[in-house]
């Protein structure tokens, strides 16, 4: 059950993530979200519900399936200024906004009504070192890690790695053998030169190993090794995996072949197989594990290829970009059942395709993202969310985001509206003032109510109302 909603979520954070919907520097930008939910139906197959529920349970989820469906989510952002806000249909639910001055901050909502909540920039200070000693109470370490990183000479650093870089490619180029003119073929694209790359994977594990022992023996890096320390020394574990490889018998390290291949324009594609030959068990028998990787660039493509047959799972990756548009193809399946494809499109307009499945013995989820470039530097996007196999999507989104003329409905000042400073407030300065702030919000929140049920269907508006009077009755104390 947890399993299949986590990976619900990852499918949708995955689509989200693909959206790519980047804010203006300069300007007023916004976006609008509206999700639309078979919440009943998303209960059953997250295992949360059953098909048949009691009416009481079936009229609760049908209800919240139709303020889902109503309530749409919108955001204004100035350069200075940001709010989001709900609306029922096309009235305003409710809002919160924050506007930055030269003496702190300003926080307006409908919950508030004409009063605003002011922050002085010394208690925004405060507030930000609360945060900063809670979270270094919770992770002391990667607070450490932060200010150790702040004593990296960045610059010697840079120095350091690109000698090592500079050693370790002389070293490489120095296996490359004699160039092979002719035709070859490599993953579709066609060049004129084979040049072998003459190196064990012995050889090539050391260098790389021993250019990683040299870098992290470098002044510069003692910052980053405190940062990130661990237990034990990474030095000592490098040296004690390079004394493992040189002490494995060749027969079971695995084979190594590198070319790279070359024409007249220019293009460099680089391609590296190793094959390791696993010995054969009293139930299994000897298998052979292979990777495959390539990358460079071919008649204006960048290419990255990445395959992989190994003991556990099988990895295929590959990435393509040329003029602005770009493609991604990704298979994982592992030998428990799981499989995860995505497939990616996106072209230099801003368009963008996205198609999200993971499935094994008890997930079967799919998700697919588009974003389609809008009139006005804007971006219309859909994000659908499938289960087992289904045609009807379980959860819908859909909305847009970009450079907008639209303006926050909050109002953070002017001749009708009172300031509260919150220091006074979380002081309990003034009992009256907070108690009245109190029954202020609370008359809102209910007014909000009350615009949602408005733009509810009869039956669902019912149900709401009946929530908020049982909320709204007093308990009676218990009997002594």
């Amino acid at each position: 059950m947890k399993k299949s909603i986590l990976s619900m979520v990852m499918a949708l954070v995955m689509a989200f993530s693909c959206i790519g919907l980047a804010a203006a520097e300069e300007g007023t930008i916004s976006f609008d979200a509206k999700i639309s939910a078979d919440i009943p139906a998303l209960m059953v197959q997250s295992g949360e519900a059953t098909a048949e529920l009691p009416e009481d349970a079936q009229q609760a989820l049908n209800a919240v399936n139709a303020i889902l469906n109503t309530v749409t989510l919108k955001g204004v952002f100035e350069k200075d200024a940001g709010e989001v806000a709900l609306y029922a249909g096309d009235d305003l639910m409710l809002s919160i906004g924050a506007k930055k001055t030269e003496e702190g901050a300003t926080i307006a909502s409908t919950l508030l009504g004409n009063q605003v909540l002011f922050l002085s920039n010394e208690m925004v200070q405060q507030m930000q070192q609360q945060i900063q000693q809670q979270a270094a109470t919770s992770a002391t370490a990667s607070a450490g890690s932060l200010n150790e990183l702040q004593n990296i000479d960045k610059e010697q650093l840079g120095k350091d790695v690109a000698e090592i870089a500079e050693k370790l490619s002389k070293a490489f180029s120095e296996k490359v053998g004699e160039p092979e003119n002719g035709e070859f073929t490599v993953d579709g694209m066609t060049f004129t030169v084979k040049t072998p790359v003459n190196i064990t994977y012995a050889e090539a594990s050391e260098l790389i190993l021993n250019s990683a022992k040299e870098l992290l023996g470098k002044d510069s890096m003692k910052a980053v090794l405190k940062a990130f320390s661990q237990k034990g020394d990474p030095i000592e574990e490098i040296d004690k995996a390079i004394e493992k490889i040189k002490n494995q018998p060749a027969e079971e390290q695995p084979e190594l072949s590198a070319a790279i291949y070359s024409n007249d324009k220019d293009d460099n594609y680089v391609v590296i197989e190793m094959t390791k030959k696993t010995a054969a068990t009293e139930t299994e028998e000897a298998k052979e594990e292979k990777v495959y990787f390539a990358e460079g660039l071919a008649d204006g493509t960048v290419k990255i290829l990445l395959t992989a047959d190994a003991e556990k799972e099988d990895i295929e990756f590959a990435f393509n970009a040329a003029e602005g548009n770009t493609s991604l193809l990704g298979k994982i399946a592992d030998t428990k059942g799981m499989n995860m494809d995505i497939d990616l499109n996106a072209d230099q307009a801003g368009n963008l395709v996205m198609n999200l499945a993971i499935k094994d013995k008890d997930v079967n989820v799919k998700a697919s993202a588009k974003v389609e470039a809008a009139e006005g530097d804007r971006k219309n996007f859909t994000v659908d969310v499938f289960a087992n196999d289904s045609e009807k999507a379980l959860l819908t989104i859909t909305g847009s985001a970009g450079k907008s003329e639209d303006k926050p409905v909050s109002v953070f000042e002017g001749e009708n509206i009172t300031v509260l400073p919150l220091e006074k407030l979380a002081s309990g300065e003034d009992a009256t003032v907070t108690g009245q702030l109190s029954l202020t919000a609370t008359a809102n929140l209910l007014k909000s109510v009350t615009v949602l049920a408005k733009n509810l269907p009869e039956d669902a508006a019912a149900w709401l109302n009946a929530q908020v009077k049982q909320l709204m009755v007093p308990k009676k104390p218990a009997v002594q």
